[in-house]
């Protein structure tokens, strides 16, 4: 069931994000995501201290192993590479060619296989190209879709649901 205001939050983000993507040198641009040496002094530099931040937030979010992952706007693979590493079978969705690099040798480095990698938007993505559905979906860090209602249904759609059954 949908909100009767529904329309109206919808319409609001995409107007935000539009304004936002106005402004010149906005962080989201194509031209930041395309800058290797942007990129690579954001995510590349202190990976040690955000492999830390990273665990820990794997932590709380208290994935199983061994759990199928979608990762949308993975970037260099903060999350995928050490859910990779605990057994996951990862799909990574990530436009920008520059973190799809920085993800390949992030995944290089650790002698990472398990990760598959879609090179679009999640916008562009088909359900044909995702396989079965994903045990957990994560997306930080990329809400930056203008059509915030769509992308969020879309990730609904490729997720299992949750069990709710107790067992006896």
């Amino acid at each position: 069931m949908t909100s009767p205001n529904e329309g109206y939050w919808r319409e609001l983000w995409r107007q935000c994000k539009l304004a936002r993507m106005a402004v010149p040198n906005y962080g989201n641009s194509g031209k930041f995501w395309g800058d290797k040496k942007k990129v690579h002094n954001s995510y590349m530099k202190g990976r040690e201290e955000g492999r830390r931040t990273s665990e820990k937030r794997l932590d709380a979010m208290n994935i199983p192993d061994g759990s199928r992952i979608l990762d949308i706007g993975a970037g260099p693979g903060p999350l995928a590479v050490p859910l990779a590493e605990r057994g996951c079978q990862v799909t990574a969705v990530e436009p920008s060619p520059v973190m799809r690099e920085a993800l390949a040798e992030h995944m290089n480095e650790r002698n990472i296989r398990n990760i598959r990698v879609i090179p679009k938007r999640w916008e562009e993505v088909g359900p044909d190209e995702l396989g079965e559905q994903f045990d957990t979906v994560i997306a930080s860090y990329s809400l930056v879709m203008l059509d915030m209602g769509d992308a969020v249904a879309k990730m609904d759609a490729v997720s299992r649901e949750p069990s709710t059954s107790s067992g006896s």
